[in-house]
């Protein structure tokens, strides 16, 4: 797919001059120069250039070669040699224009401010960026002057600074610049082609930082702008549409991104021709779409397309022929066709070669492919010839940075487990592995989430590699377990503790915004050919100086950033106690298999090295939890009683938890009595607590169970800096507004929900009615008295009063956040409707069980929700692309948001979504409490778990949380709650002990599972 450039806005009409001397040859040489700028504008550079000569012998002739209209005639040969691509003469005749104005003191003549503008673009295209910027900034100092801060010209200058600071990773002053230029651009001139160019350029710096809601609103502006001024049969128009198209490819609605397309290919058609570049280039793109989408029917069809319009242009020796004739044979090697992909590859070879040489990327990416051809076809020495030659081309051209050359490694490791060298494969997967930590803690300080997903996505899979390859070399087992510890929530871990450390005061804040930017430049660099890489090791010395300024002005960011290993993990542990990582990933043998494999790695105090057990295959859990009842209730009791366990269809087939989940390490856990857990995938879903071991005994009976997100917890604890002892309970809210009322904001209940466990009342309301909840108010009623009672001071907020804007107020004053965060509420979950259940009984296109392919959907742009956008409030909450949309909580009046409805002006609209709440400032809060039914839920993705409320209150910085499973009766759960808090505050147990012994208690008064052990603690 085509990368959206920035289209600059270059325009440069040079006046006749303004001096009044009465001297013949300056109207002559003024005549000359407005011709030549007619010749340029109609892009007619050799007529241009014979009037820019005709001026200069008019100079010369008189002497004048050190005037205003001296440095003129080099502005204006300058921009000739620009256009003709001539990057070299164009700023030799720069140069020496600015040096005229200089010469003279005049560096505000309007001449020099647009001679410093084009220098500034010119080392912009040649990616100079930092060259680029000064003059630029000169440039806008010197329209601050002269024409003030309102004019055209000044807007395209802003506009230019801004695509600087998007390639600096600057966002947030891009962002200001480009909506500086937009809005003169709309105020002066809304009718002109360049007002779209503006907002253009702002909706690609959405579509970089991920916002695609805002970037498809400025695009599809540009289009309607485009259409108007330029009419629908306009190059630009076209690459408009293109652009919105891209867009919506990176959205995966494929759909709309192929309609898009199409619509611009055949306006490229009706400009340049069917048969033309212009229209490769686009069919081109067009394939690579349809790969996307699957549609390999139209695949072939386009590449070969786009390939006879090179042949036919006769433009085989250009990059652009070898490239199409390149992504041809990767089609063909996708299908097995391997001597059709090996005949494609081999032409395209020669091109390259050609071209750009032996030593280039390129060349050496379609040696990277002939070696998994011959990997494939087992002829070892022919593959292992490509991929050395690869390697040796990609380390000397791009650097042992780049990960094109960490993916030459990935090549070779696969290609010597193919051939069963197990000691050499072992030697190049550890590299790869260590080369995407370290990418990874390079990225993670200047890349958004959403950026840090999708590159995360190739580092993922290689960890299902290492686990798959353990059988073969048990000496991996040591660097699997370092590195599920940098992995298992690498985002969750990056995000919380970057933000709560950088962020803790002014200094380190500015820190650490110097050292995004230094390392988003970083980024663009490795990426490079070596030859063209610039100051990387100046840049590489500035982000070393301002990190070392950020960890000694703030100690705890070291911790932040630093890779724990396993040895670290067994040295906290005490005896009796012992640390259980559990891990799964997809098979590899080293082909894919249709397998994904759960084990744990457990590790003891005094370990020399950690043990690693397979546990099950994921259908054999899916069939436990996918055992359906009429009713909640006989399922859960079900799957957590080994009495009855009538109610499942394949009892005898199926396995137990106990069986799948914790007897094959029962032999490693001899002697412990604490266990320190981080749970993996489906096992997310399970409170292991409650899987009993005989009819008597549950685990919890025989081990004390602590959940953590990664045993990496261990070493770096997820302390909570306690400023207040507060408490913020909401509870009994009022869900409904009174439709009759609504003008004056009057809000009215609806009926009370049953307190039956088995009432069928589901936790997300699909008929849009959220139902008052009766036990909720009394149990904040009853809390709020155990609470006062122990000293801590209580707000709640009840009724009318617990709104969304109550909530978004917590953690914003001096006090920080409250210790308590207690909400009993409706809670909501919609899993990705995209994700469907396949034959083999295992969700595909999901992350969590394909190996740990991220999704790519965009979060809302801003916490507050847009109240006029009512027809997208189903997709929002419902359909959303992104999980922690999808996943929230309803506070008072949220009924109207959720039915579609209007709600009331300026106020929040009472859907709590996860998202929002991640963006709040949770970090003196020790225990959140989500009395709520499914708040444990989410998407489970890869190794980072749960997208969910239970992810967004880490985020936001919470120590330990309270959540459900399933949909928990009202009754029992004021119970629990109520049982826990007194054995919290009054009996003086510590938060785990509390909450294990409040639902003992529940389970010795003879309630079921189902009624005390939805809820889960983690830390």
């Amino acid at each position: 797919m085509n990368r959206i450039l920035f289209l600059f806005i270059i325009f440069f009409p040079i006046s006749a001059s303004t001096q009044v001397v009465d001297s013949v040859w300056i109207i002559n040489f003024d005549s000359m120069v407005l011709k030549a700028q007619v010749y340029i504008d109609k892009k007619d550079f050799p007529n241009a250039l014979i009037k820019l000569t005709e001026a200069e012998k008019v100079i010369q002739e008189v002497g004048e070669s050190s005037s205003f209209q001296f440095g003129e005639l080099r502005f204006l040969q300058g921009r000739v040699s620009y256009f003709k691509k001539d990057y070299h003469q164009a700023e030799i005749y720069y140069n020496e224009s600015i040096a005229i104005y200089k010469q003279l003191n005049s560096k505000i003549h309007p001449v020099y401010t647009k001679c410093i503008m084009a220098l500034g673009v010119l080392f912009y295209v040649q990616k100079n960026f930092i060259q680029a910027e000064p003059y630029f900034l000169e440039a806008k100092l010197n329209y601050e002057k002269t024409i003030g801060t309102e004019h055209l010209d000044y807007a395209k200058c802003m506009n230019n600074l801004a695509g600087i600071y998007t390639e600096f990773g600057y966002y947030e002053k891009a962002e200001s610049y480009f909506k500086k230029s937009k809005s003169i651009w709309e105020a002066k001139s809304p009718e002109h082609p360049n007002f779209a160019v503006s907002i253009n350029s702002l909706a690609v710096l959405y579509t970089t930082m991920g916002e695609y809601k805002k970037a498809e609103l400025l695009y599809l502006q540009a289009i309607d702008v485009r259409k108007k001024t330029l009419g629908t049969n306009h190059q630009d128009y076209a690459a408009s549409l293109s652009n919105l198209g891209t867009l919506y490819a990176f959205m995966r609605n494929y759909d709309k991104a192929e309609n898009l397309m199409l619509q611009s290919l055949h306006i490229r058609e009706q400009v340049y021709g069917r048969r033309s570049e212009p229209v490769a280039i686009e069919l081109n793109n067009l394939a690579l779409l349809y790969k996307n989408m699957g549609k390999d029917e139209n695949l072939e069809t386009y590449f070969l397309e786009a390939k006879s319009i090179w042949e036919e242009l006769s433009a085989m020796e250009t990059s652009y022929y070898a490239t199409v004739v390149k992504n041809l044979g990767v089609y063909h090697m996708t299908k097995k066709n391997y001597p059709v992909a090996d005949s494609l590859f081999k032409i395209a070879l020669n091109k390259y070669e050609k071209i750009v040489g032996k030593g280039h990327q390129d060349y050496a990416s379609v040696l990277s492919y002939l070696g998994y051809i011959e990997t494939i076809k087992h002829h070892f020495a022919e593959a292992e010839k490509y991929l050395l030659e690869t390697k040796n081309i990609l380390e000397l051209s791009l650097g042992l940075k780049n990960e094109f050359y960490t993916n030459s490694l990935n090549a070779l490791f696969f290609l010597y487990w193919e051939k069963q060298d197990f000691n050499t494969a072992s030697q190049y997967l550890i590299q790869v592995l260590h080369n995407d930590i370290s990418s990874l803690q390079t990225a993670s300080t200047h890349l958004s989430e959403k950026e840090l997903r999708s590159f995360i996505v190739d580092f993922s899979k290689r960890l299902n590699y290492s686990f798959s390859f353990i059988p073969h070399k048990n000496e991996l087992i040591e660097e699997c377990y370092n590195d599920i510890l940098f992995f298992k929530g690498f985002l969750l871990n990056s995000r919380s503790q970057l933000k709560n450390y950088a962020n803790s005061d002014s200094i380190s804040e500015d820190y650490f915004n110097q050292l995004k930017a230094a390392h988003r430049l970083l980024s663009i660099e490795y990426s490079k050919p070596i030859a063209s890489q610039r100051n990387v090791s100046d840049l590489e010395e500035k982000a070393n100086s301002i990190e070392k300024l950020l960890i000694t002005n703030n100690k705890l960011y070291s911790l932040a950033i630093n890779q724990v290993k396993w040895n670290q993990i067994c040295n906290q542990l005490k005896t009796g106690e012992a640390a259980v990582e559990f891990v799964h990933y997809q098979l590899y043998s080293p082909e894919l298999i249709d397998s994904i494999i759960y084990a744990a790695m457990i590790l003891r105090k005094g370990d020399l090295k950690p043990k690693f057990i397979l546990l099950f295959e994921e259908r054999e859990l899916n069939n436990l939890l996918q055992a359906h009842s009429t009713k909640k209730s006989d399922y859960v009791n079900g799957l957590y009683n080994t009495i009855d366990r009538g109610i499942m269809e394949d009892k005898k087939l199926n396995k137990s938890l106990y069986e799948l989940l914790w007897k094959p390490m029962e032999i490693e856990l001899l002697g412990i009595n604490k266990i320190y857990y981080s749970p993996s995938g489906l096992i997310h879903r399970i409170n292991l607590d409650a899987i009993p071991i005989n009819q008597e005994i549950i685990l919890s009976d025989k081990y004390t169970l602590i959940g953590l997100n990664s045993t990496r917890q261990l070493v770096i604890s997820n302390s909570v800096d306690i400023k207040n002892n507060e408490a913020v309970l909401f509870g009994g809210l009022r869900f409904d507004y009174d439709s009759t009322q609504l003008n004056h904001g009057i809000l009215m209940a609806s009926n009370d929900r049953s307190d039956n466990a088995d009432s069928q009342i589901v936790s997300v309301n699909r008929s849009g009615t959220w139902n008052y909840l009766l036990g909720t108010e009394r149990e904040v009623n009853s809390l709020e008295k155990i609470l006062t009672s122990s000293g801590i001071k209580v707000e709640i907020n009840k009724g009318y009063e617990g709104t969304e804007e109550s909530f978004k107020e917590i953690g914003r004053t001096l006090i920080g956040s409250p210790r308590i965060l207690h909400i009993a509420t409706h809670g909501y979950f919609f899993p990705d409707a995209d994700r469907t259940i396949s034959a083999k009984g295992r969700m595909t296109n999901d992350p969590a069980y394909s190996g740990g392919t991220a999704s790519e959907g965009t979060a809302k742009a801003a916490s507050s929700k847009l109240k006029v956008e009512f027809e997208t409030t189903e997709s929002v909450f419902k359909t959303s692309e992104h999980p922690m949309l999808r996943s929230g909580l309803i506070m008072a009046g949220g009924n109207a948001a959720w039915q579609g409805n209007q709600t009331l002006e300026g106020k929040e609209d009472g859907i709590l979504t996860a998202y929002e709440i991640s963006q709040m400032n949770l970090s003196n809060t020790e225990l959140v409490v989500l009395s709520a039914c499914e708040t444990g839920l989410g998407d489970i993705e890869g190794n980072e778990g749960v997208y969910g409320l239970q992810r967004a209150f880490k985020i936001a910085g919470a120590k330990y949380l309270i959540m459900s499973l399933w949909q928990v009766p009202d009754k029992q759960t004021s119970i629990l709650m109520t049982t826990f808090y007194k054995k919290w505050l009054e009996e003086k147990l510590n938060i785990p002990d509390a909450f294990h012994a409040a639902q003992k208690e529940l389970r010795d008064l003879g309630l079921d599972p189902y009624q005390w052990a939805g809820f889960v603690l983690v830390e």
